[in-house]
């Protein structure tokens, strides 16, 4: 027995760790320092892998919104509300379709300013001017169907909003936009995963240079997004174009004349608090082409939906299919201007505006 317990007594003592409860046991008869040590290299390595997750969005142009990055062009608008005579709120097809200075160029001494935010709502741009003081003699509101027609607070425009008003689209770097946008595109459900592979392919391989495979912006001091497309730029906004019907067919559904009356209701009672506050409220609906003009026109009737909107607030309308000048246009991806064709519109709207005046 003697020979046995001396034996057993020089062998370190075997822990058996059986379950959490036993590990929380050891943990707390580790030295302090020990402890410390331990707490501190989670911490490293949790910070690292925070870093590197950072860098790697960065690297791809990618920056975290925030509602103050989205709304920033708008406030700044806002706060200078006192020089502005006419305000014209939209989403990307009014910025980059309505140019600024040609509709002041035919404004007769009064100035115009446009504020916007892609794929909003005109509706939640107005809600945000109206919480100021001042208000400009004229608000001219642009009617993009997929979205001015919906609730302001409906899930799908909150989604819409969150997804394409970020302010990476109109910030980052031309290659990083174009990752950026193709990795949006398929999470949004706005590109088939076979498309996005093949555009990454060309860049890859070196078919065609990434900055190609998007519009060259000119961003004017006005404010307006000037379009200029390059040619690779058509071949893709055929295939978006192409990729966005087959989706909103999918996904899109008409509106009911339950939702077009809340609507009206909703513009009678804005409409009547900005008479009070001296302002005219205006309505127009900017061009669109090819399958977005089908797909607007199919799920959002102008019957139902326009036309009613002209017969609640007579002479203060302006659709782009009434006026053979505004009517013709040819949109690369059906929805936004291109530079020469903006500026046009730009003055029919401008002439359309001069007969508002308070």
């Amino acid at each position: 027995m003697s020979s046995s317990s001396t034996s057993s007594s020089s062998v370190p003592p075997v822990v058996a760790i059986a379950n959490a409860d036993d590990m929380a046991a050891v943990g707390h008869r580790l030295p302090p320092t020990a402890r410390l040590r331990a707490l501190l290299v989670a911490l490293a390595l949790g910070l690292a892998l925070t870093a590197g997750w950072e860098v790697f969005l960065r690297a791809i142009g990618y920056r975290p919104p925030s509602e103050g990055d989205n709304l920033e062009q708008t406030a700044d608008t806002v706060r200078a509300l006192d020089r502005v005579d006419v305000l014209i709120l939209g989403s990307s097809r009014t910025r980059i379709g309505v140019d600024p200075d040609s509709v002041n160029e035919v404004l007769q001494g009064r100035r115009a300013r446009t504020a916007t935010l892609p794929a909003t709502n005109s509706l939640q741009l107005l809600r945000l001017a109206m919480a100021e003081d001042h208000l400009p003699p004229v608000i001219a509101l642009e009617v993009l169907p997929g979205v001015f027609y919906r609730d302001l607070d409906s899930a799908s425009t909150q989604a819409a909003r969150t997804l394409l008003a970020r302010p990476v689209w109109y910030s980052a770097p031309e290659a990083a936009y174009g990752r950026m946008r193709r990795k949006l595109a398929l999470a949004g459900g706005r590109a088939s995963p076979a498309e996005v592979i093949r555009e990454e392919l060309r860049v890859r391989l070196g078919l065609q240079q990434e900055a190609a495979h998007d519009p060259a912006y000119v961003e004017h001091p006005s404010g307006w997004l000037e379009l200029r497309p390059t040619p690779a730029y058509l071949e893709f906004a055929k295939l978006d174009m192409a990729h966005a019907a087959r989706v909103a067919r999918t996904r899109e559904r008409h509106i009911t004349r339950a939702e077009m009356d809340r609507l009206l209701e909703t513009l009678a009672m804005l409409d009547a608090e900005l008479q009070q506050r001296g302002c005219t409220l205006l309505f127009f609906q900017p061009p669109a082409d090819g399958q977005w003009r089908e797909i607007e026109e199919e799920f959002f009737p102008r019957k139902a939906t326009w036309d009613r909107i002209a017969r609640a607030f007579p002479g203060r309308t302006l659709q782009y299919q009434d006026h053979a000048a505004t009517s013709g246009y040819k949109l690369p991806d059906g929805s936004h201007l291109v530079g020469p064709d903006a500026k046009d519109y730009s003055r029919h709207l401008g002439q359309w505006l001069n007969q508002h005046r308070r």
